[in-house]
């Protein structure tokens, strides 16, 4: 699962999703390819106790609908 920073939002632009960074840039669109960078965990990879930060912050996370691993986007490289 993805997960972009709390301060990215989603808007609907005619038939497209957007993602924009907290300036309200546009840095990416959903179903085209992009490359970021970031960091993965899981508690299989040694993530446990971050794994359990999140449990503490997050209502939504972990889930069983969305599963591990999680990808934490730090800077969106290239967007179509």
């Amino acid at each position: 699962m993805i997960i972009f920073p709390k301060s990215s939002s989603l808007k609907k632009k005619q038939d497209d999703i957007i993602i924009y960074n907290q300036e309200d840039e546009q840095i990416a669109k959903v179903n085209e390819e992009v490359i970021f960078g970031g960091s993965s965990i899981s508690s299989e990879e040694g993530g446990a106790e971050l794994l359990k930060d999140i449990e503490k912050t997050s209502d939504d996370l972990p889930s069983s609908r969305c599963l591990e691993p999680y990808f934490f986007v730090d800077s969106v490289i290239k967007a179509n």
